[in-house]
């Protein structure tokens, strides 16, 4: 999706917090060094240099207001964005950057991939998808099944017989951990 050959901004990355903008940063820098592509971070920390330079690199991770911010200054350019990113979506509604993030939306280029990252579905995130997205694709993973776990205790009169106890459980059980 991101070709290192065009030194333009070509992915979009907005997290709800600086937390989780920094900890995505740091993760694609890993990733982003070794295929030789630039990245860089946008998250409207005052007195952040980030905040007087125009952004020319090809994958921005950054804060819906760090972004805003910096377009509205005309240091990040998002019409040739081909993919955005909204990490922790629900978490972006709940701050009540709605507004903020429909803004961004709409300066990109019709056909940018848009993928949605949320645990969970509020109705205003949902609007927000069938607004925005064509035909999207739900990824949803089950609620785990609780597991049925039975619990007993075997008391040992001496701490010296604790080994030689559990030696003697897994004789009868066998080497399934689960039992332990």
């Amino acid at each position: 999706m991101i070709d290192p050959h065009i030194q333009q901004l070509q992915a979009l990355i907005l997290a709800p917090t600086r937390e989780v903008a920094y900890r995505n940063y740091e993760l694609f820098s890993k990733l982003g060094g070794s295929m030789n592509i630039s990245i860089a971070s946008c998250t409207n920390k005052p007195g952040s240099e980030e905040n007087l330079q125009e952004i020319n690199a090809q994958i921005v991770i950054g804060t819906v207001l760090g972004i805003k911010k910096m377009k509205n200054k005309g240091l990040v350019q998002l019409g040739k964005v081909r993919l955005l990113v909204l990490d922790e979506t629900d978490e972006i509604f709940s701050r009540g950057l709605e507004v903020d993030l429909r803004y961004l939306t709409k300066l990109l280029a019709d056909e940018t991939q848009i993928i949605v990252s949320t645990c969970t579905m509020p109705g205003e995130v949902k609007k927000y998808t069938e607004e925005f997205m064509n035909d999207p694709v739900i990824i949803s993973q089950k609620q785990p099944e609780p597991l049925n776990v039975s619990h007993f205790q075997v008391d040992v009169e001496k701490d010296g017989w604790k080994f030689d106890t559990i030696c003697d459980l897994l004789e009868v059980i066998g080497n399934d951990w689960r039992w332990l």
